[in-house]
């Protein structure tokens, strides 16, 4: 209802929700940016939390908060100037999760994923449950309305300004399929600190982690890594204890040693209908129904050793790949392959019925990854080739014009594909089926003409109407760049250590008509980034990406 009210008469809030529900907008919930003041239970405060600041030189160069698992507290005294709140009145929820941040003038930096991924997971670690983002996809403003910043605001987000789709937007996917899939487990917990909890983002001396359990002692360890702004040494000390009334769980079996820049959330007693995975080394990702069996997804970080622990009197069988296992005290622990998908069917003791299924995806195949709503089931689908990028009025795959579509699907009972597929061999229990995408039209023709200048020409933009996309990626050297349509700006992209990708399918028949590239030479003032090689402005080259879509049915 409101932004950013940090002053002023909290009725205000109260007024607004007279005001929305007496017109009709009759909602759950209602909710204020944190930092507002309002009177109490008129609505959910929604936290901001950014790794890089744009108001800031350098977007900031000190290190923040939302890396160590902080309270609420003493985030905002840290970042807003206090809660405005009693923090334990209200769930825990964010409205701005930072993906990066504009730039303008000669202050500019490049936005990694590493930093802003790492952040959300800390979001989670320390109790959300709602995660929204600013941006999560970038935009352009209106000519005349921006002020002192550019008309992009791509905001290095994980879908871009034209689309683009960033690294960070399949680890921001891993991640919400574990918190959406698995909600029904977090929902039940509360958050276990640290006893030694270090409240100092610089900090490189204790190792950084958080626990969320259920009054059972079921839950999830979050352990972090990452801190944007300090060189992160790799830590050898990661084992943690969790004593809970039904004894000590130690994770894992033996200390395991992480390296810089890594971020991940374990399992700890996991009702497996029936069975307990006491704890394991691989990240959960989803929970699936299945045709047969509940199914429990994991994937495997490529710094831990993949092992799940359960008691002595489990049994588990390969189903897929080569599992190994081996009794450890009174654990008996299995540890998947590396760089192999592998299936595991569990029982439990003196039983010949499996109650549950286990896969363990590769790190590669878990990016891959998304659960869809698919012929009447919620499926994990795999996507070697393209990506899935829609899924009403039917799933949609992306990949580039004249490429293989191949994904692999769990489960299979009801599997009905269109027109275009094709099954093919697949490791059980998935299915593998492929679409071969037409080709895509010619690229465009781009001539250079004087001052920094390059014409674009799309041709007959009739050729485009049948693409998903008409990426058109510009490694430009200069200052900035700017897109002219019939000599006015559409948009611009400040140099930044990117390339820029523009795509023609966002431009109307008039500004393909006519389609300039305006390149300014560099300016020794920009700070942030390293200067691009060779003369400038110049376009050292470009790559034509036309991208094709298939549906399902």
């Amino acid at each position: 209802m409101e932004n950013e009210y940090a002053s002023g008469d909290p009725a205000h809030i109260t007024t607004l929700r007279q005001m929305v529900t007496a017109r009709g907008m009759v909602a759950p919930y209602y909710s204020v940016t944190a930092n507002s003041v309002f009177e109490k239970d008129t609505a959910i405060p929604l936290q901001g939390s950014y790794c890089y600041r744009g108001w800031e030189t350098g977007a900031g160069t000190e290190p923040v908060s939302g890396f160590i698992y902080g309270s609420d507290e003493w985030t905002a005294n840290t970042d807003t100037g206090g809660a405005m709140y009693d923090t334990l009145d209200y769930p825990r929820g964010f409205c701005e999760l930072g993906t990066g941040s504009p730039m303008r003038g000669r202050d500019r930096f490049l936005v990694e994923r590493r930093f802003v991924v790492a952040q959300a997971y800390d979001s989670v670690g320390r109790g959300a449950n709602y995660l929204g983002y600013y941006m999560f996809h970038g935009g352009t403003q209106v000519a005349d309305l921006s002020g002192s910043w550019p008309l992009t605001y791509d905001f290095q987000a994980p879908l871009g300004e034209f689309g683009r789709t960033r690294d960070s937007y399949r680890h921001y996917r891993r991640l919400h399929t574990f918190v959406t899939t698995c909600s029904a487990e977090l929902v039940r917990t509360r958050i276990s600190r640290d006893p030694g909890q270090l409240m100092d983002p610089g900090q490189t001396r204790r190792l950084r982690y958080i626990g969320r359990f259920d009054a059972a002692g079921r839950g999830f360890v979050f352990v972090n890594n990452t801190q944007r702004n300090v060189t992160m040494p790799a830590r050898s000390d990661v084992q943690v204890q969790i004593k809970t009334a039904g004894g000590t769980v130690t994770l894992p079996a033996a200390p395991l040693t992480m390296p810089p820049d890594r971020s991940n959330v374990f399992p700890v007693m996991t009702d497996l209908n029936g069975v307990d995975l006491r704890w394991a080394t691989v990240e959960p990702l989803a929970r699936l129904a299945g045709d047969d069996l509940p199914t429990w997804v994991y994937w495997a970080p490529d710094w831990t050793d993949r092992s799940l622990a359960f008691g002595k009197s489990v049994t588990l069988t390969n189903e897929w790949g080569s599992a190994t296992q081996k009794v450890v005290g009174n654990e008996l622990i299995a540890t998947a392959p590396a760089g192999q998908r592998t299936s595991l069917l569990v029982r439990p003791s003196g039983s010949k019925t499996p109650c549950a299924r286990i896969i363990v995806l590769t790190e590669a195949e878990s990016l891959n990854a998304a659960v869809v709503p698919l012929n009447g089931n919620d499926r994990l689908i795999i996507a070697a080739t393209g990506q899935v990028t829609g899924v009403q009025p039917a799933v949609r795959f992306t990949a580039p014009a004249g490429a293989q579509i191949t994904a692999d699907i769990f489960p299979t009972g009801g599997l009905a594909p269109g027109t275009g597929w094709k099954a093919v061999a697949a490791g059980m229990p998935f299915g593998r089926y492929s679409y071969q995408l037409a080709a895509g039209p010619a690229a465009p023709q781009i001539t250079g003409a004087a001052g920094g200048r390059w014409r674009i020409d799309g041709g007959d933009p009739a050729r485009l109407a049948d693409l998903a996309e008409a990426q058109v990626v510009l490694d430009y050297r200069g200052g900035d760049a700017t897109l002219l349509a019939g000599g006015t700006a559409v948009s611009n992209d400040l140099y930044h250590g990117e390339t820029w990708t523009i795509d023609l399918k966002n431009l109307d028949r008039s500004a393909l008509a006519d389609l300039t590239l305006q390149v300014s030479a560099w300016d020794s003032a920009i700070t942030g980034v390293t200067p691009p090689a060779g003369p400038t402005p110049n376009l050292a080259g470009w790559t034509w990406n036309p991208v094709r879509e298939a549906a399902w049915a």
